[in-house]
């Protein structure tokens, strides 16, 4: 009779082993892992860029004006960068020793933009600066926007000084007008009855230009199926461009070629997670 009970026993006692055992197993798994992760250095994960870059510098915008701005950016133009490379320039500002993203208004403010202050309300904290690989590198410009009607509006309104405003960044441009007025000063005409020619008279004769023109046209065009504001110089040639990539992404470069490579970048980024 005392046989079940035994047996009884012995399956308790098994079954306390077991449990202390699954138990250590479980607490020093736990150990294990507390221990490894402490150990384990921990991963940074950095903010998502507008387009993805193949490298970055470090640029302190302390005491920026226009012409701080065009050396640096001169400076960077001639600096080598491989084929088919995107650099990004990280705009700081200290602050005792503490750095801190440079506000994009900031940026405007310092190179003494003509820009609507509607427009620049549009402007997000996100932006980026950089430069595509060329001979020179290319300089770019991307502004996250909301607003977006402000924002087009905005554009289409600075465009009669966005050349000459962003000069430092993107380069001086020398333009003529189409077809420029012509006074006259002093100047006389007489006409012969028997011949109907016009002959100048005796008087001294001065012919006045008016001044070059400051202002640059801007005009439509399609580039790689997306619409885009273009200006170009007196020789046909682009000087700057600027399209809306979406209702919140402003992309401002020199040319056609470069605005084709930040749109690649900006399409490839939306498939990274």
């Amino acid at each position: 009779e005392s046989e079940p009970i035994l047996n009884l026993q012995t399956i308790l006692i098994v079954l306390g082993i077991i449990l202390l055992l699954a138990g250590g197993v479980a607490i020093g798994g736990l150990y294990f892992y507390a221990g490894y992760n402490k150990n384990k250095t921990p991963q940074i994960v950095l903010p998502k860029s507008i387009i993805i870059f193949d490298k970055e510098k470090e640029i302190n915008t302390n005491g920026w004006n226009r012409e701080k701005v065009t050396q640096i950016i001169n400076g960077l133009k001639t600096e080598f960068l491989d084929p088919n490379t995107v650099e990004n320039l990280s705009l700081v500002t200290s602050v005792g020793t503490t750095n801190s993203k440079t506000n994009i208004r900031d940026i405007f403010s310092n190179l003494n933009t003509q820009t609507d202050p509607a427009l620049l309300r549009s402007f997000d904290k996100d932006y980026m600066l950089g430069f595509s690989a060329g001979t020179p590198n290319k300089p770019f410009l991307i502004i996250q926007t909301s607003l977006y009607e402000n924002a087009f509006a905005g554009m289409l309104a600075w465009e009669k000084t966005m050349v000459k405003d962003l000069s430092p960044i993107f380069g001086e441009t020398k333009t003529t007008p189409v077809a420029p007025a012509v006074t006259f000063d002093n100047l006389t005409a007489t006409t012969s009855s028997s011949t109907k020619k016009t002959t100048s008279s005796s008087a001294s004769q001065t012919a006045i230009l008016s001044p070059v023109s400051q202002s640059v046209i801007f005009t439509d065009l399609v580039v790689s199926n997306k619409d885009t504001r273009v200006a170009k110089d007196q020789n046909g040639q682009t000087i700057l461009l600027y399209s809306f990539l979406d209702q919140n992404t402003l992309v401002i470069t020199p040319d056609e070629n470069t605005f084709k490579q930040i749109l690649d970048k900006f399409i490839a980024s939306k498939f990274v997670k």
